[in-house]
């Protein structure tokens, strides 16, 4: 934290952000608040890569996929809303697990989370857009909680390797 840098991304991130604003007031460009999620994340990407630190790569990786899920939502990107398709949610996080732990490979935990993250925001990306089509997503939906109670019981009380 007490990096001789900081200041440079932290200002670097603020040129880029005037600069999106500017554009914005001379109406060359429509600047939303998940351009500052964006810019900043990506501030953080560039600050791990100067400084060959991958601590920052998950934050950063988060920020962009956020921003860019909420960029989809205000029609940034055609046919994607966040409440029509908040699956992309989902697959923001576990994908920024995945681009991490692909940058630092000691952090398996990291792998995990991506592959349930992608499996189940995968899963509900296709029945959010009708590729799969289950009479008993109802019933699902309806008991989905109790998996999630499974999980975390099953992290909280597995054995420890180094424990």
């Amino acid at each position: 934290m007490n990096s001789p840098r900081r200041p440079v991304f932290i200002g670097t991130a603020l040129i880029v952000l005037g600069a999106l604003m500017l554009l914005d007031q001379l109406e060359v460009l429509e600047v939303t608040w998940p351009w500052f999620l964006v810019v900043i994340g990506a501030a953080f990407l560039v600050r791990a890569y100067v400084e060959k630190n991958t601590h920052p790569i998950f934050v950063g990786t988060l920020l962009v996929l956020l921003g860019l899920v909420f960029l989809a939502d205000q029609g940034s990107i055609p046919g994607y809303y966040v409440r029509e398709s908040w699956p992309l949610l989902i697959l923001a996080v576990g994908g920024a697990f995945l681009v991490s732990w692909l940058f630092d490979r000691k952090y398996e935990g990291h792998l995990r989370a991506a592959i349930i993250l992608l499996i189940i925001g995968g899963f509900f990306a296709l029945v959010e857009e009708h590729y799969i089509r289950w009479r008993v997503m109802r019933d699902i939906s309806d008991w989905w909680p109790l998996g999630m109670l499974a999980l975390g019981i099953w992290l909280v009380a597995r054995p420890r390797r180094n424990e």
